[in-house]
């Protein structure tokens, strides 16, 4: 969903509220996602890339769709903290 790149304080509130705007225009409600463990993490010094598998489920125009899949986090520690630098989301069904 455009614009494809959100940065700052409120990246995640703007994300979502585009989220919910784009999504229900196309018919897309009551999104949501349950992340399960990662198996692993790559950490190189500072930064690090997460994959952690998900179900991601809406209702498209009323009906109820699920997808399996990988929402992947590429991370950077700063002060100490990892924080998260971007995200993507692979579908496998």
């Amino acid at each position: 969903m455009p614009p494809h790149y959100w940065s700052g304080a409120h990246a995640i509130i703007n994300w979502n509220a585009e989220l919910h705007r784009s999504g229900g225009a196309a018919g897309i409600a009551e999104p949501s996602m349950k992340l399960h463990a990662s198996k692993f993490m790559l950490v190189e010094g500072d930064h690090a890339w997460a994959p952690m598998p998900g179900t991601f489920t809406y209702k498209d125009h009323g009906v109820l769709k699920r997808e399996t899949g990988t929402l992947t986090f590429a991370l950077q520690k700063i002060a100490g903290k990892w924080k998260i630098l971007g995200f993507a989301w692979a579908r496998l069904t």
